[in-house]
């Protein structure tokens, strides 16, 4: 590591990697007065596994680039990083003994990608409850005792997708009621454990697609009667003991195609009285218990094929 011995405020244009625990304790002897760091930080462990804490990156409020924690296993929590408000992208990765992130409870901003994976002990997202915008996607996956995401609660905006999968303890979606725009797709699947989806009261818009599948246990969808448009398609499919689905009433677009396909309990289909036309097609094919289609009361034009 080079030694930086400005007072200014911001540092490492290019990147840092830190490895060791001696590393980042001398972290603020190396970079004196340093708050921001231009560059990425990517912070793993060598052969030695010897990193237990982060106490000594405290004066941090920002990385403009790449923040990077990965492979930590004697990492319990992360405090020391509990001054940084902004990061240029965001990747938690297989950090197997943290069970929150409490640490970043002062991050508000994403400015590119989030992606937190790889997590055998997370049970919440605490920490992260102050985030309210994320410029690129939100990837949460395979976290296998994660419970809980309604630590996102005051996130607004996402600009690119928005992935929720293969999250096994994990029996309820909620807490998204201040989400107002997806930028590109939602794709809620995988979910061994899933019951129910709510509590997106407030998103309006997802510019490419929807889709909600391969949820073996899903009951509920509910929560997204605000939601008025969709640029591409939609599709609620291969969710087998989904009984009905209803609401939807304040969508007006939904792009290409409506989907509803291999749902084989569903027994109702209400709601979407705000679409007028479907330009490829609507689908309801392979649900087999389907008695009552209550709905698309305004639905003119089919511009492909019903199915």
């Amino acid at each position: 590591i080079s030694i930086y011995n400005s007072n200014s405020q911001s540092c490492i244009p290019i990147e840092l990697n830190l490895t060791t625990q001696k590393q980042i304790d001398d972290f603020p002897k190396n970079y004196p007065g340093c708050t921001m760091i231009e560059g990425d930080l990517f912070i793993y462990e060598d052969a030695s596994h010897s990193i237990t804490n982060l106490d000594s990156l405290q004066q941090l409020t920002s990385v403009g680039g790449f923040f990077l924690l990965r492979g930590l296993e004697k990492l319990y929590d992360t405090e020391g990083i509990h001054n940084i408000e902004e990061v240029g992208e965001l990747s938690l990765r297989d950090n197997d003994n943290l069970s929150n992130f409490s640490g970043l409870r002062k991050l508000k901003r994403i400015k590119g990608d989030c992606f937190i994976d790889l997590h055998e002990k997370l049970q919440s997202l605490q920490g992260l409850n102050n985030l309210d915008s994320i410029g690129g996607s939100l990837t949460i996956r395979s976290n296998t005792s994660l419970q809980d995401l309604s630590a996102l609660d005051s996130l607004q905006y996402i600009s690119e997708y928005f992935v929720v999968s293969n999250l096994e303890a994990l029996i309820s979606i909620s807490g998204f009621d201040n989400l107002e725009i997806i930028g590109n797709y939602l794709a809620i699947q995988n979910m061994e454990n899933l019951e129910e989806i709510r509590g997106f009261n407030n998103l309006k818009s997802i510019v490419n697609f929807y889709v909600i599948q391969d949820n073996p246990k899903l009951v509920e969808i509910s929560g997204f009667n605000n939601l008025m448009s969709i640029d591409n398609f939609f599709a609620i499919q291969r969710n087998p003991i989904l009984v009905d689905i209803s609401g939807f009433n304040s969508l007006h677009s939904a792009g290409n195609s409506i989907l509803f396909r291999n749902n084989i309990m569903l027994e109702s289909i209400e709601g979407f009285n705000g679409i007028d036309t479907i330009e490829t097609f609507l689908a309801f094919d392979g649900n087999i218990a389907l008695k009552n289609i209550i709905g698309f009361s305004k639905l003119k034009h089919i511009n492909g094929n019903l199915n």
